[in-house]
């Protein structure tokens, strides 16, 4: 999958130049990576926040309208793990300050755990049955908000709308409601289910109060 410096400067982390730029290194940099152990110095911060972030949206790429494509992400998974695990290395091997970097890390790590487990997940439920059904939903909501642009940070108030956050929200809980009227529901169906909407709604819960804290600080501007 093609990696754009447009999707990069979309999020508002780096210029397109800076990251055209980069992303020539980086290329150079990750072809000898597989080929050598590369020192200290070829790799400098800005260059490793660049890769973490073209890893990240690499990861977000697997989602597409809201849908999570576990059969592109399991063709990718070697590649990906190998990419990850590169990185952690770099990122422990650096001298001086890097809170910012091991940040981002641990975010790229947590996306792709959870895009893993969603993976497995999807694999085991993939019957038509009601019961299902409903943890497929769950399961791909929780995995696509993970990648709104800027998540974990950077959320920009153009990528957030309080309309769009209540709609997900009410789905999330009709499909609660749904799956409370259903019979005969397996204990560990019904722990998958609860377990991924109780950290959906977390993470609508902490962009809506983000959202909320934008539009005081617009009013205050506009004052």
């Amino acid at each position: 999958m093609p990696l754009h410096a447009e999707s990069l400067e979309g999020l508002g982390l780096v210029t397109r130049k800076h990251v055209d730029k980069s992303a020539l290194q980086l290329a150079d940099v990750r072809e000898r990576h597989d080929k050598q152990h590369i020192s200290q110095t070829e790799i400098q911060p800005p260059l490793v926040q660049d890769w973490i972030e073209l890893f990240i949206h690499r990861l977000k790429t697997f989602v597409i309208s809201f849908k999570f494509q576990r059969t592109e992400f399991n063709k990718n998974l070697l590649e990906l793990t190998s990419e990850l695990s590169a990185l952690e290395v770099e990122i422990s091997q650096m001298r001086g300050p890097n809170g910012p970097l091991k940040s981002r890390l641990r975010f790229a790590r947590y996306l792709f755990n959870v895009m893993q487990n969603a993976s497995h997940i999807l694999q085991r439920y993939n019957l038509p049955a009601m019961e299902q059904s409903l943890v497929r939903k769950v399961v791909h909501l929780n995995v696509a908000l993970l990648t709104i642009p800027g998540f974990h940070g950077f959320l920009e108030p153009q990528h957030l709308r309080r309309a769009t956050l209540q709609k997900f929200t009410n789905l999330l809980l009709y499909w609660e409601e749904a799956f409370l009227s259903l019979l005969d529901v397996s204990t560990a169906a019904r722990q998958i289910f609860e377990a991924h909407a109780a950290v959906a709604k977390h993470a609508l819960e902490v962009m809506m109060c983000h959202l909320s804290i934008v539009e005081v600080d617009d009013v205050f501007r506009i004052r």
